[in-house]
Formats: C-alpha cells, structure tokens, sequence
C-alpha cells in the first residue's frame, strides 16, 4: 500500500535497532501504526504487538491481519456453495449480488457515469469495490462470519484497493487522466497470517486516551511529521472502510474530518503531544520515528528526549532516505530519517506516578484527564465526601472518604448506578454480555443499535442496564434524550462499544460504588444540612459559558443559567460559613469571554489554574483552539504553598 512515511523499506533497520538497543524486549506498542507494515513485521520477528491508529481504515487492517493468529472460520459460508470466500468475492457480478446498483456509494460519487466526472476508480472497479464491501457487511450481519473473518476480507479490500486507484499517491485529489493501473481489475489477496503465543490486540483510539491503559516493553511512535491531516489523504479508504454513506463535499467527494485533527501536525501543540505521549507511556523502552525537517526540532525532541531518559541510553540514530513526494522519486541529501531510543527512567528514577481508576461510563465533561491535577488539591482527610454533580463518577471512585454521598440531576444516570449495585459485579458483567449478544451488538451493527433502544423506549419498565449498554455503542457515549424521556442518541458507528478496556474498567469501578449512597435532586433540594467540618463537597456543574449539551436545557431536563450559578455560589458560601469545605470546578474564560460572575465569587476564596486542551472535545467548536482557563475555587488553601490564588 502506498502510504505517507510509511516505513516499508526501513523494517530491517528498525528490527536491528530493537535487537540492539531494547535486548530484554518481548513486547511491543506501535502507537500510531498506519499500514500496519512495522506491526506485521515484528510480530513476524516474534514480539507481541500492539497495534493502534485513530484511522478506521487502519484499524481495520491491522485488526484483519496482524489481529488475528489464526485462518478465520467461514464455514457457515460452505452451505451457500463459497469454499473460498476471497475467490468467490473476486468474482461476485452485480447480478449474483442481487445489490440495487443505487446502494453502491463508491460507484455513485467516485467513478465517471452520466452523473458523476470523478476519476478515482474505473466504473467497473468502483461497482467492484461497493459489491464486495456491501457483500461483507451482510455476511456479518446475519451471522455467516465473525469478528475475525469481517476484518480478514475487509483488510484484502482495503490492501487491494490502491493498485487500481487513479491517484498519483494519496487520495486528496485523482489523476485527470487515466493511468494504467487503473485499467487493472480489483483483486483481493488473501492477507498473511502470522501465528502468535499471545493475542495481540488492535485498537482505534486516540493516543492521549489509549495510552495510559496499555503496558509492555516497547512504545513504538511513528507520528506525522508535519501539518498534513492524514485523514484528508486517505478519505476514500475510510468511506470504504465505514461504508456510512457521508456526505461529502468538493470536487475530489471529500468526507468531513475537522473532529479527527492531531495534536502532532500542529507546530503549537506537537511538542506537548510528545510530551504526554512519552510520559504516559508504562514501558522500559521508547523508540521514536521521526525526521530532521518535522514540526518539531531535532534539538527540541533530543532534550525532550533526554529528559525522560536513563542517564546515558538516548541514541539518536540518522538514516538518509528518499523522500516521499507521490511517485517521482526526489533524492535528497539533507532530509534524514532519524531514530530516537532510550530507555525510559524507572520509579527509584522519577516521581511515582499515581494511577486513577477510570469510570465505564466514558461520560462528555469528565474529570479523568485532569484527575491528577484535582485530586492534589482536595483535603487529605475526609469523613463524609459529596459529589453533588457527579456525572461518570470519575472524581467519587477516587476519593477516599469514609462516606460517600453522590448525587446528579439526570435520574437515568443515577438508576443506572444503583442497578449496578443491587447485583454482583460479575452478574452485571454477564447481563451486558447478553443483552449485547442478544442484540448483535458491534460497533458496525446500526439495526441492532436502534433495535434495542426501540425496545428500551418503548419499555414499560426501562431496564438501566440496557440503557448503559445503548450508551456505550451510541454516539460519542452521550445520556441522550428528547422532551419524552426517550433514548435518542445516533449510533456511535465504527467508534463506540462496549471494549475490553471499559470490561477492566467496570470490573474496578463496581466495588467502589457498592457503598455510595445515591440521590437524584436539584442542589437546592438535597438535604445536606448534616454537613460538618471534615466534610468536603465537589461540585462540577454545567459550565454557562461553554456550549455542553447536557446545560441546554432541549433534552428532557433543565438547563443551566447564570441564575442557576449565582445560587450555587451563594450554597457554597453557606457551606464555607458552617466550615464544611468545598471545590468547585468551572471555566473562567472560554473563546474570549469571561465569566464574570465567578471571577467575583473566586475573589473571597482561592483559585487553582487547571490545565487540559479542549481541541479533541467534541461539545467544543472545531474552528479555533481559542483558550479556555479552566479552575478549580477552594475554600482552603492549596497544601503545598498555603497561597491563597494561583495567578
């Protein structure tokens, strides 16, 4: 496949500096895996990889091939006379089919017909590509093929996709002729598969979020080098990939990317994302592609380096190769491909680091990136611990407290906890695993998806786990409902489900709620008058200055105002006149604006600056990275400085 820096001809030199510089290394992340060339190759060396990309398309690659350790069973197929289903997909006609030819996206918008003068694919290769992919999908949605078998035909797809692309490398733009290899019929090649002792998961995460859950001994970074999007390039294979029918735009089709933007093709934020990247990372050993032309200098990215490293193991290792440029080959003397490898300091070497459980609930306005900033700041020793807008949690289940009160306006949220604590964490565990396998459940399977949210809402007596169970596979996770009451959130297709990281997630967190005492009331209504001093009280309330969804008050609940604020600061100081302590987390200023009357309430207390990027928040606008200051106001003084602002 023809892929941007990919590393395809630089696999011998990376497995000889693994062998070198990493000997005691069994196990290795490729944390931004593209192709999947390098995470083919070393498992092929032997090591167990893990293999990562926020592209779907690359994700699936890498799940139908280096995913998986054995041939996938398509057995159910042999009834229906295919004994070779790659065989049998090569040769499928649009009469064997039996698709209508107006479901085949790829032939409408991407070939040239009496409707559309687009030059990516020639029409019987773009009908091929629809009939083949369509033809996929219905095999897993009636159960003919597994996980496995989807993603193993759907790599050959994907792989045999660019040797008949009239593209000069990328898919930001077609050729205005017809090149040869466009003339070539599509064929699918039967992928590799390597053998391995151990499973070797793939994933289709963001960095910053997947990061800290993994361990082994390697980190692998191959990030973009520049400010070229990778997903504007490859659009195309993502449509395929998904099969969503977007809507796109423009003369080259393109699909909408502006929420899939990286923190590493930004000259402001690249240096930050290396720096949470190699900090984040729980392994021994950090080796990072890059070159001497990136956003980031060579300078820079050695001291960042260097920082992390054991004294005396940072090797920077240069390798002059060709430059990328489409496909005439440019040589070029100064343009270097370099490698950094160090091994990462220990815990007797740097601060040990405090690991937060985080919630299942992958909750929009959660607290867990910012845990170890807020956490810090609460008081040391707590008798009675409220979370007074609790949300997913993330702030109670890590607390310590000898009781712990939490309480959330949306009554769907609050019966979900409790449903969770009138079972054994195992039986909750296996009634998701029914309901999901009732349903069909997976992140491709929309009619499942809207199959049991009908059967939810229309429920005379709604089943809370059911509804944790729609959250997880809806889009970006929300508690989403109309004026009715009724479950409305779209399908999180090809991102949302119930993954094996929110499995460990939940198995930690239903311990910890087991002894929470829930309620679902207006602040102003909650009988807290048994506060006293050794209490300690967080609020995290809707922002009025930001744009949540949750504060605007269209979804079957109130929203939240100034007025809504103005009562919540003057409880707060009732509760600081009765010497209960409390911390209140708000946003100070957001896209230019300030919140004045907070910054007035904030004069009498103590203000703590919180840092976090919103740039991959989906509830924030994707037009600017206007700053947000988001605070933390107590009424106690940070323990480490006794200040009473932090300016």
């Amino acid at each position: 496949m023809r892929y941007i820096g990919s590393k395809a001809g630089l696999l011998d030199e990376l497995t000889q500096i693994l062998s070198t510089h990493c000997p005691r290394a069994h196990s290795v992340i490729d944390i931004f895996a593209g192709s999947g060339v390098v995470t083919q190759r070393l498992k092929k060396e032997g090591y167990l990889v893990t293999g990562n990309d926020c592209l779907y398309f690359s994700y699936c690659i890498l799940r139908g091939t280096s995913g998986i350790s054995k041939m996938p069973d398509f057995s159910k197929l042999v009834p229906l006379g295919i004994d070779d289903p790659i065989d049998y997909l090569n040769h499928l006609t649009l009469t064997q089919s039996g698709i209508d030819l107006k479901s085949c996206f790829i032939y409408q918008n991407y070939t040239t017909t009496d409707t559309c003068s687009r030059m990516y694919f020639q029409p019987e290769n773009a009908l091929k590509i629809d009939l083949v992919r369509q033809t996929i999908g219905q095999w897993k949605d009636k159960g003919l093929i597994d996980e496995d078998g989807y993603y193993y035909l759907l790599a050959a797809l994907l792989e045999a996709v660019p040797y008949v692309a009239n593209i000069a490398g990328v898919y930001a733009a077609y050729l205005k002729y017809w090149e040869h290899r466009s003339f070539q019929p599509l064929t699918l090649k039967a992928p590799e598969i390597i053998s391995s002792s151990a499973a070797c998961p793939m994933y289709n995460e963001d960095v910053d979020e997947l990061l800290p859950k993994l361990s082994a001994d390697v980190l692998y970074s191959d990030s973009p080098y520049n400010t070229r999007e990778y997903l504007p390039n490859y659009h195309l294979l993502e449509t395929i990939a998904r099969y969503d029918n977007p809507v796109i735009y423009g003369v080259t089709g393109m699909r909408e990317h502006k929420g899939q933007r990286s923190a590493f093709c930004s000259k402001k934020t690249v240096k930050a994302a290396f720096e949470r990247m190699i900090s984040e990372a729980n392994v021994r050993y950090i080796v990072i592609s890059y070159n001497n032309e990136g956003l980031i200098s060579t300078k820079e990215l050695t001291a960042l380096c260097r920082k992390y490293a054991l004294p005396g193991s940072l090797d920077v290792i240069q390798i002059p190769y060709r430059r990328y440029k489409s496909r005439i080959p440019n040589e070029s003397e100064g343009l270097l491909e370099q490698i950094y490898v160090f091994e990462k300091k220990g815990k007797e070497e740097e601060t040990p680091k405090i690991h937060y459980l985080k919630s299942p609930m992958n909750y929009v306005g959660g607290k867990y990136r910012v845990l170890s900033q807020l956490i810090p700041l609460f008081p040391e020793k707590i008798d009675t611990f409220v979370d007074l807008f609790a949300g997913g949690l993330d702030v109670a289940v890590n607390v310590n407290a000898k009781k712990t009160i939490v309480n959330d306006v949306n009554s769907f949220l609050i019966e979900i906890y409790e449903a969770f604590q009138k079972e054994k964490p195992e039986k909750v565990l296996a009634k998701i695993d029914i309901i999901i396998d009732t349903w069909h459940l997976s992140k491709e399977n929309r009619e499942g998806y809207l199959a049991l949210r009908a059967h939810y809402n229309e429920s005379t007596e709604r089943d809370p786990i059911e509804l944790y169970v729609l959250m997880c596979y809806s889009f970006n996770y929300q508690l989403r409902f109309n004026n009715a009451h009724a479950f409305n959130n779209p399908f999180g297709r090809g991102r949302s489900s119930f993954n094996d990281a929110m499995r460990r997630n939940m198995e930690a967190f239903l311990p910890k709620i087991a002894d929470f005492e829930f309620h679902s009331q207006d602040f102003r209504t909650l009988d807290l008058s048994a506060l006293k001093e050794g209490d300690f009280i967080y609020c995290d309330p809707p922002y009025t200055i930001t744009t949540g969804y949750y504060n605007d008050g269209k979804r079957g609940f109130s929203g939240w105002s100034k007025k809504d604020d103005l009562a919540l600061f003057d409880f707060l100081r009732e509760l600081d006149r009765r010497g209960v302590k409390f911390a209140l987390s708000n946003v100070l200023v957001h896209k230019g604006v300030e919140n004045e009357p907070l910054k007035d309430f904030a004069k009498d207390f103590h203000l703590h600056r919180i840092w976090r990027s919103y740039a991959n928040a989906s509830y924030h606008a994707k037009s600017t990275l206007s700053r947000t200051v988001e605070v933390l106001v107590t009424n106690y003084p940070d323990n480490s400085t006794g200040n009473r602002s932090d300016d």
